[in-house]
């Protein structure tokens, strides 16, 4: 496995190169790229960091950067963060696979780390921030919460490996991460982002404030609008964000209702 090399670092301006160098290789003409060792060398050298990146290097480098991945690309996902700096609460709805839980995830990398992409225009703390992730069970957390954040293994996934100072397991939960201490790249303090899950009902939704919450799935239920309330009212102190990230599976449930009713509507009609 290629490891990260701490001392080298990958501009913007460089991460284009790499992406011209990867479109002509694709296209099967490496004669573009020139007789000069020297280039040829560097070119080399640039893709190996890349993937280097792309394996530790969390969300900055693995998502929505310049290429076939450029969020230029993701008119849903642009409007999905751009709404996080106007509105306190942020649905993104959509179909199954087209990256709901990613764009979740990313933006929780972002607020956590201090870490924001030049092309971001939503929220930004310029403090350390204190948030809940929150899935269905413990499984669901492990499963798609915790890895989409941490990777298997740890420091493969959008928060880069360099900013995860601990993770607290909860035990006999098969691995299920409790809370991340996650550094704060311009501050050099401290960032928590802790698990919830719905099957512990709302009880586990009381007491310290938040500034983020990221709700992946409505919950549902007897609790369901208790939990809703109790993730809404977490937020009221800290003036901090709700997002929400799922497929409506459960049909016309309160919560869809309450967004299909009063929310607005910022999906991009340009496609």
């Amino acid at each position: 496995m290629v490891r990260l090399n701490t001392d080298v670092k990958v501009s913007p301006g460089d991460r284009q190169k790499i992406s011209r160098y990867f479109e002509q290789f694709e296209k099967d003409a490496p004669n573009k790229l020139g007789n000069n060792p020297k280039d040829l060398i560097y070119a080399a050298k640039l893709i190996e960091h890349y993937h280097a990146l792309q394996e530790e290097g969390g969300h900055i480098c693995k998502l929505f950067q310049p290429g076939p991945l450029s969020i230029d690309r993701y008119t849903h996902h642009k409007a999905f963060f751009d709404a996080t700096k106007l509105y306190k609460e942020v649905l993104f709805r959509a179909a199954n696979r087209v990256g709901k839980s990613e764009a979740g995830a990313y933006a929780v990398s972002c607020w956590s780390t201090g870490i924001y992409p030049d092309w971001w225009d939503g929220r930004v703390f310029d403090r350390p921030t204190y948030g809940w992730a929150c899935g269905d069970t413990n499984d669901t957390v492990r499963t798609i919460l915790q890895a989409k954040l941490l990777g298997s293994p740890i420091g493969t996934g959008l928060l880069p490996k360099k900013n995860i100072l601990d993770t607290v397991v909860r035990p006999n939960t098969g691995g299920t991460v409790d809370t991340i201490f996650v550094k704060h790249e311009p501050t050099g303090r401290v960032s928590q982002i802790k698990f919830k899950t719905y099957e512990s009902k709302a009880k586990s939704f009381f007491g310290k404030d938040c500034d983020w919450i990221w709700m992946d799935e409505e919950p549902t239920g007897s609790d369901a609008m208790l939990i809703w309330n109790q993730a809404y009212t977490r937020l009221l102190t800290t003036k901090g964000n709700l997002i929400i990230t799922f497929t409506p599976l459960m049909g016309w449930t309160p919560l869809v209702k309450e967004f299909a009713e009063t929310a607005k509507d910022l999906t991009p009609r340009d496609e």
